[in-house]
C-alpha cells in the first residue's frame, strides 16, 4: 500500500487490485463465450442440417446452454462473483466433454488453453497448479484411453472429420477459441499496459515517498540522538539529583527510585522496588489521592504537598512532593518528586516556637518594651500600651517622654534623651532614670534602658523602661529607717550620757571638790576611796555605751561570740531564762553580722518592755545558701493585724527594711496569750 505526502492512500491494496482483475477476466469470458458459442449451437442445433446425426441429449444440451447463455446475459451484473466462475468452469467441462466424444483434439486444446489461461489469471498459485496438472492429465489420459478402448467415441471419428459440415463447425470452434484467447491476450496486455502506467506512477510516487522518507529517515535518526543525548541527561540528573525520585505504577506501587530516595529513607533498592509506595508516603499523601478524580484540586495537592513520614530507622521525616503523571501507551505511571525538608522543618518549627515564646515573653514582661525607627514606634507590648495610653503603633509622633509638667521637667532637665537617642546608635548602650506623670496620677519612676538593633538597619533601636517606683519607694522607706535608727540611736547615747554618766561625773567632781576642802586626813582618805569607785563606774558605764554602739567582740570574734557575751550581761538582771543554739556557724558578711546582731537586741528589749515573757529562745542555723534566724518568747503575745503603719517603721519595721535590702526574709507570727515568733532567711550571697 503505497502513501501520499499527506499519508492518505494512492492505491487499492494488493488483494482488491487481484479482486478487481479477476472479475473483469470473468466478465471478459463469460461475455466472449456468450456472444462466440450462441452463433455456434444455433449453427449446430438449426442451420447445419446435421442436428439428426446427433444424440438428442447433446442437442438439448445445446438449447439449455442457449437458454442459460441468454438468463446470464440478462441477468448477468445480478449475480455473485463467485457464481460466474462457477458456471464458467462448468460450461468449460462441457464443451471439453463433448468434443472429447468427436475426438476434436483442436477445439479440446483450445478448451485447455482457456481453462489454464483463466485459472492462471485469476487464481492462486497452489489453485493455478492443480488447475494446470488436473487439465494435462486429461488432455492426455483420454487418447490413451481411447487407444486402449477403456472408452469409446460416441460418435464416428472419421464421419466427424470427413463431414463438410463438422469441418466448418470445426473451423468454427477452432476461430472461437483462438479469438476467445486472442481476446484474453488483447485484455491482458491492455491491463498490463495500464498496470506499467499506473506502475510507473506509483514507482515515481513511492521515490517521492523513499525520498522524504529518508528524510524522515535521518530526522528520526537525529531525533533519536537528541532523545539520547536528553535520555542521558536525564539518567544523570535523575542518579545524582539531591531530590528524590519515586517511579509508581497505577497502584501506586513502586517500579523504581533514584539514589537520593535510597538516602533519604535508608532503605536499599532490594527493598523498595515493589512496595507500596503508600506506606512510605504517609497519610498526608493518602488523604491527597483520595480526593475524587473529578475534583481539580485532587492535582492541585499532589503538586506541592507537605509530607510527614518516617525514616526506615523510625526518625522523622518531612518531604515536599510534587507528582506528575507520566503516562504513556495507556500504561499509567506517576513520578514522585521528594525533597527533603526535615531539618528546615524542624528550624521553622523551633523558630516558631522561639518566636511564639519571644511574643509571650514580649507581652508578659513587667517592663515596657518599644520598637523604634527613628522617631515611629514600629512595635511595643502591653506595659508599654498602659505606661503610655494614647501610643500608636506607626504613627509619626514622638513618644511622650517630655510630655511632664513643670515640677516633673526640673526632675528630668538633666537628661537630654536625644542624646541619649543618638549616643545609643552609636553602639554605646543607655542606662538612666526617668520620671513620668500622667495627669493627676502619682509620678511613675522608670529605668531606661536604649540599645541600637544594626541587624534591622541603622535607625532602628528599642527603648524597656523598668518600674521602679516600688524600688524607690523601698530605697526611700530604707533611707528613711537608716535616719531614724541613727536619730534613735543617738537619742539613746544622749540618753545613756546624760543620765549614765552625766550624773557620776558630777559626782566625781563634787568628791573633788570634798577632797579639796576635807579638813583632816581620814576623811580625804574616805573621799579618796568613794571618788576612785566612782571613777571606776563612769569607765563602766563608758564601757557599757561603747559596747551598744558598735560592740568590739562582733567586730573582732562575730556574731555568735556578741550574742553570747550579751546574753552573759543579760542573766545578771535575772528577768527571764535565756537559751541560745547555734550549728557552729562561722564569719560571714560584717554588715548582715551587724544587722542580726541589732535585730537580736531589739527583739529582747521588745520582750522586756511588752511581752512580760518568762523565757527567750534563740537559734542561728547556716546552711550552704543561707542563715536561719529563729527568735521566740512565751509572753502574752498581740495579733498581728492591728500592727500600725506607725508601728511598723519603729524599730522592727527598720531592721526589717535592712533585711529585704539583703533580699532576706522575714516573718512574724503572734496570737494573743501565745507569744512570738520570728523567722528570718538572710542568703549568703547577695541575689540582685
Amino acid at each position: 500500500m503505497s502513501m501520499d505526502k499527506g499519508g492518505n492512500k494512492i492505491t487499492n491494496s494488493t488483494e482488491g487490485k487481484l479482486q478487481a482483475f479477476s472479475e473483469k477476466i470473468t466478465d471478459l469470458a463469460i461475455y466472449a463465450m456468450i456472444v462466440l458459442t450462441m452463433p455456434l449451437i444455433i449453427y449446430i442445433n438449426i442451420l447445419s442440417g446435421e442436428a439428426h446425426h446427433y444424440h438428442p441429449i447433446s442437442i438439448y444440451s445445446n438449447y439449455v446452454l442457449l437458454g442459460t447463455s441468454l438468463l446470464f446475459f440478462i441477468f448477468y451484473k445480478k449475480i455473485a462473483y463467485r457464481y460466474k466462475r462457477i458456471v464458467f468452469y462448468m460450461a468449460l467441462i462441457f464443451f471439453g466433454t463433448k468434443e472429447s466424444m468427436f475426438m476434436n483434439l483442436e477445439f479440446m486444446t483450445v478448451i485447455a488453453i482457456i481453462l489454464i489461461s483463466y485459472t492462471l489469471l485469476t487464481s492462486t498459485v497452489k489453485t493455478s497448479i492443480y488447475t494446470v496438472a488436473l487439465t494435462i492429465l486429461g488432455f492426455i489420459s483420454i487418447p490413451i484411453l481411447f487407444h486402449f478402448k477403456a472408452i469409446s467415441f460416441y460418435y464416428d471419428p472419421d464421419m466427424f472429420h470427413n463431414n463438410i459440415s463438422t469441418i466448418i463447425i470445426r473451423i468454427f470452434e477452432l476461430i472461437m477459441g483462438v479469438s476467445f484467447v486472442a481476446a484474453l491476450i488483447f485484455f491482458v496486455f491492455k491491463n498490463n499496459r495500464q498496470n506499467i502506467i499506473l506502475l510507473e506512477k506509483q514507482v515515481a510516487e513511492l521515490d517521492i515517498l523513499n525520498k522524504e522518507l529518508l528524510i524522515q529517515v535521518a530526522e528520526r535518526k537525529k531525533a533519536e540522538v537528541v532523545a539520547h543525548d536528553h535520555a542521558h541527561r536525564f539518567r544523570t540528573l535523575y542518579n545524582s539529583s539531591y531530590d528524590g525520585y519515586m517511579v509508581l505504577s497505577s497502584d501506586y506501587t513502586i517500579t523504581d527510585v533514584n539514589p537520593s530516595v535510597l538516602k533519604i529513607y535508608g532503605y536499599n533498592r532490594d527493598e523498595m522496588i515493589g512496595l507500596n509506595s503508600l506506606l512510605l508516603l504517609g497519610n498526608d499523601y493518602k488523604s491527597a489521592i483520595n480526593i475524587p478524580e473529578e475534583q481539580s484540586r485532587k492535582q492541585e495537592a499532589l503538586s506541592d504537598l507537605l509530607i510527614n513520614t518516617t525514616k526506615k530507622t523510625g526518625e522523622r521525616l518531612v518531604m515536599k512532593s510534587q507528582t506528575v503523571d507520566i503516562s504513556y501507551d495507556e500504561k499509567h505511571q506517576y513520578l514522585v518528586v521528594l525533597k527533603d525538608v526535615t531539618e528546615e522543618t524542624i528550624a521553622n518549627e523551633a523558630l516558631t516556637k522561639n518566636e511564639k515564646l519571644y511574643r509571650t515573653i514580649f507581652e508578659e514582661t513587667s517592663d515596657a518594651i518599644l520598637l523604634m525607627r527613628g522617631p515611629k514606634v514600629i512595635e511595643h507590648n502591653r506595659v508599654a500600651k498602659e505606661l503610655y495610653p494614647d501610643l500608636i503603633k506607626g504613627k509619626n509622633d514622638s513618644i511622650p517622654f517630655t510630655n511632664l509638667n513643670q515640677i516633673m521637667h526640673k526632675q528630668n532637665e538633666s537628661v537630654n534623651f536625644a542624646e541619649k537617642i543618638s549616643m545609643a546608635l552609636k553602639g554605646q548602650p543607655q542606662v538612666f532614670e526617668w520620671i513620668h506623670t500622667n495627669n493627676s496620677k502619682a509620678p511613675i519612676h522608670t529605668l531606661i534602658s536604649i540599645k541600637a538593633i544594626k541587624e534591622l538597619g541603622m535607625s532602628y533601636y528599642t527603648i524597656v523602661e523598668r518600674n521602679i517606683t516600688d524600688r524607690k519607694r523601698s530605697q526611700n522607706l530604707v533611707l528613711n529607717s537608716v535616719i531614724q535608727t541613727e536619730e534613735n540611736e543617738r537619742k539613746r547615747i544622749s540618753s545613756d550620757l546624760h543620765d549614765g554618766i552625766g550624773p557620776i561625773l558630777t559626782t566625781i567632781k563634787l568628791y573633788a571638790q570634798a577632797l579639796v576642802d576635807a579638813p583632816n586626813t581620814d576623811k580625804q582618805l574616805v573621799i579618796k576611796s568613794r571618788l576612785i569607785d566612782t571613777v571606776e563606774e563612769a569607765v563602766n558605764s563608758i564601757s557599757e555605751i561603747s559596747f551598744n554602739i558598735s560592740p568590739h567582740i562582733l567586730v573582732n570574734h562575730g556574731i555568735v561570740a556578741a550574742v553570747e557575751a550579751f546574753i552573759s550581761k543579760f542573766n545578771l538582771r535575772q528577768e527571764f531564762d535565756f537559751a541560745f543554739t547555734h550549728n557552729g556557724i562561722g564569719r560571714f558578711d560584717e554588715n548582715k553580722e551587724i544587722t542580726i546582731y541589732r535585730l537580736f537586741t531589739e527583739l529582747v528589749n521588745n520582750t522586756i518592755k511588752h511581752a512580760e515573757a518568762s523565757r527567750v529562745e534563740f537559734n542561728i542555723f547556716e546552711t550552704d545558701a543561707e542563715i536561719d534566724l529563729h527568735y521566740k518568747d512565751n509572753g502574752k503575745g498581740f495579733n498581728t493585724q492591728n500592727i500600725s503603719p506607725d508601728t511598723l517603721r519603729m524599730g522592727l519595721g527598720n531592721l526589717k527594711n535592712r533585711i529585704q535590702s539583703f533580699n532576706g526574709q522575714f516573718a512574724i507570727k503572734s496570737q494573743p496569750n501565745k507569744g512570738v515568733k520570728v523567722f528570718i532567711k538572710l542568703p549568703k550571697t547577695e541575689n540582685v
